[in-house]
């Protein structure tokens, strides 16, 4: 393409946005970034798209974020400014992958809504958490509308059919996620064949999935969970805020998603107890409230938390004094202390919140509680869940392993 504007692309880009239905807080961070991409130009002296200068201008954020002046999410945002400018600029329209919306009256299935309300009910009574259950449902909708758009129901698809489903919704999950959706398609094709949907097992074509690589969750040993807790400056009230969530998570094993809703209410100083209902499960939870978790959380209410109409216990630092955003917030702020407390990091759970439930679970196996009481303490719907928890054991893992001591092996079996 010639010389063009930088205002008139800017616009243009704004109004192809707008027609591929993004949110308005989506496109106001948008015209955030194209604002400030235009003063950089300005300031600059230049009035058309410059490939030059817009490489400068993302060479300068990446020397901000790698020098903690800006956070990652403002680096992503700035990119994606500028990715937009220049996939505009050169093909002249935008594309966008986005997974169709599958709530009641916008899903792309139009069909016989009885097998997808049938199905929804089989989850219901067989207890499958609320939102496993949402995910399932997706999976099974998304199979749907993908099976009406090839013009055929349940019964006359095929394998290659099933197998190009799979194909097909690698542009909404990643590899990892896969694993999810084998899972909720089988239950969807049990479903279909035991209600007479389709008289073949569809299960058949799906590929074989490969045994999960095992991961053994090392646990904080006693002198990091002190060294965490120490390294906490409890004059401030953001310290005894973190103080107080890290204490309870380490303490009760609670997941971040329910410290997060954890309410003022949900906290009972006659009784001794935490009376809170899980967001994964939907069941009620009844923790003891120990002395040390009492004493950190009463601090933070008294001398720590801002003052709020917010029923959370746990609010942001910063105004508006609010709950915190999401679990990953409480996550974040379990690993930006370990990483203060020079704890050493590692892949996997072992840097968030979820590692202080393994640290946990791993102290109430070397004192020989039964999987029943731990699935209790960690608000697991069955014991299945606690036993992957069992990989924090080394030491009772060492004893279940196996030596070559009384076979033998030739030089050609190592070959």
């Amino acid at each position: 393409m010639g010389i063009v504007l930088l205002s008139e692309l800017i616009n243009k880009t704004e109004l192809e946005l707008q027609a591929l239905n993004y949110k308005e807080s989506v496109l106001q961070r948008y015209r955030i970034e194209f604002r400030s991409i235009a003063m950089y130009f300005a300031s600059r002296g230049q009035v058309d798209l410059s490939r030059s200068v817009l490489d400068d201008y993302l060479r300068k954020a990446s020397g901000d974020y790698a020098g903690k002046r800006i956070s990652r999410t403002k680096h992503c945002r700035i990119f994606a400014a500028c990715d937009r400018l220049l996939q505009y600029y050169e093909h002249g329209s935008l594309s966008r992958i986005r997974r169709p919306n599958l709530k009641a009256g916008g899903h792309l299935y139009v069909g016989d809504d009885r097998l997808i309300c049938g199905y929804s009910e089989h989850l219901c009574r067989n207890g499958i958490s609320p939102k496993t259950r949402q995910n399932y449902l997706r999976v099974a909708i998304l199979f749907m509308a993908y099976a009406m758009g090839k013009s055929r129901t349940l019964q006359m698809l095929s394998q290659k059919d099933v197998s190009g489903f799979l194909l097909y919704v690698t542009q909404w999950y990643t590899s990892r996620s896969m694993s999810v959706v084998m899972t909720a398609l089988r239950s969807f094709f049990s479903f279909a064949r035991e209600h007479h949907y389709c008289e073949w097992d569809m299960s058949l074509a799906l590929p074989r999935q490969v045994a999960p690589r095992t991961i053994v969750q090392q646990p904080l040993t006693q002198e990091e969970e002190g060294l965490l807790l120490q390294s906490i400056d409890r004059a401030t009230p953001v310290g005894k805020r973190d103080f107080a969530l890290i204490v309870l998570i380490m303490r009760t094993g609670l997941r971040t998603v329910d410290v997060m809703n954890l309410m003022l209410n949900d906290i009972d100083r006659r009784r001794n107890e935490i009376r809170t209902i899980q967001q994964k499960t939907q069941r009620p939870l009844i923790l003891p409230l120990l002395p040390e978790v009492g004493n950190a959380i009463a601090d933070y209410l008294l001398e720590g938390r801002p003052t709020s109409t917010a029923p959370y216990v746990f609010l942001r630092s910063c105004a508006p004094y609010t709950g915190l955003r999401n679990a990953y917030s409480c996550s974040l702020i379990v690993q930006r202390r370990m990483k203060d407390a020079r704890i050493r990091q590692q892949k996997g759970n072992r840097n968030g919140g979820h590692s202080l439930r393994h640290s946990l679970a791993y102290r109430l196996l070397q004192e020989a509680t039964p999987l029943t009481v731990i699935s209790s303490i960690l608000g697991h719907r069955n014991k299945d869940s606690t036993e992957r928890y069992l990989s924090t054991d080394l030491e009772h893992l060492r004893a279940c392993s196996l030596t070559l001591d009384g076979i033998e092996v030739g030089r050609g079996s190592l070959l």
